[in-house]
């Protein structure tokens, strides 16, 4: 299927469902309060143009005003002065606090340039004419969104790199200033995991079907074998659990040896997956199923 001006719609069917939520959230954007963001940032008189019904001005007590009615074929085909920042505006009411992802905020972007694409609106923001989507403005608070996000180290499930500050905040609030047989299991497991696929630069899937039957433990390292990757379907590969490079080596915080052997502790040495919990139906050591991908923030 074919989506003009979009990059990234590669699994076209659901893309296209998350393009017309997020094109819904603008349109409620845009209506919300007779349209009070319409008239705030295109001014009243252009906003007149749009408005085909107002909203309910005598709303029943402590209720807000009613949405407008607004002309979005007529929007969208003839975008308004200043069109750019109602986008921009809708931009940051969505990343309220900055919490949105980068690729999410590629999606929303996409979804309203796809839109003013299809209605006619098509070619760089003039001011008057082209797809408001593509002004400097708009390109300005995306590349502002990446590098605030970056600068306040924001964590959302799923997307984000997980950095050192990450790992270190992580083992302070969980893990520091008690003892060993206080620590809880389903998150030795779940840091356990994460210091082992970054140390092995494995893939997730990878990560839930390494197992222990074959695992070797040594002083410095620990071997496992993986049957099976992505590049190499259906040969055996070997990874070996080491300490990282550096002044690292010696931290406890971060070494994937010793936090794999405080795990192995708790879990045991009988066969089967090193990390059951990844399984589809197999339950953790606290009776419940983690999930199907790997949430570093999971409490």
């Amino acid at each position: 299927m074919n989506i003009p001006a979009v990059r990234d719609a590669s699994k076209a069917t659901g893309t296209l469902k998350q393009y017309a939520a997020e094109v819904e959230r603008f349109e409620t954007f845009v209506q919300y309060a007779c349209a009070r963001n319409l008239r705030r940032m295109v001014g009243e008189a252009a906003a007149a143009n749009y408005i085909t019904r107002d909203g309910d001005a005598c709303p029943p007590t402590g209720k807000e005003i009613g949405p407008a009615v607004v002309d979005f074929p007529r929007l969208y085909s003839a975008p308004p002065r200043r069109c750019d920042e109602l986008v921009h505006a809708f931009m940051a009411d969505r990343s309220d606090g900055w919490t949105c992802s980068e690729s999410k905020m590629k999606k929303i972007v996409a979804s309203i340039s796809r839109k003013f694409h299809d209605a006619g609106s098509k070619g760089p923001w003039n001011g008057v004419m082209g797809n408001p989507v593509e002004s400097p403005e708009v390109k300005e608070v995306r590349s502002n969104h990446v590098e605030r996000r970056r600068r306040a180290a924001t964590a959302v499930k799923g997307v984000d790199p997980i950095r050192y500050k990450d790992l270190d905040r992580y083992y302070e609030t969980n893990f520091a200033g008690k003892p060993l047989q206080q620590w809880n299991p389903e998150r030795v497991m779940l840091y356990s995991s994460v210091l082992v696929g970054m140390n092995l630069c494995v893939r997730f899937n990878e990560l839930g079907r390494l197992r222990t039957d074959t695992m070797e433990i040594e002083d410095d390292r620990v071997r496992l074998i993986l049957v099976g990757t992505k590049a190499e379907k259906g040969a055996t590969v070997r990874f070996n659990v080491v300490r990282w490079p550096g002044t690292l080596s010696g931290d406890l915080r971060v070494c994937p040896i010793f936090f794999l052997r405080v795990w192995l502790s708790i879990r045991g040495l009988h066969d089967g997956y090193l990390f059951p919990a990844y399984r589809t139906n197999e339950v953790s050591v606290a009776g419940k199923v983690v999930g199907a991908r790997l949430q570093f923030d999971y409490c």
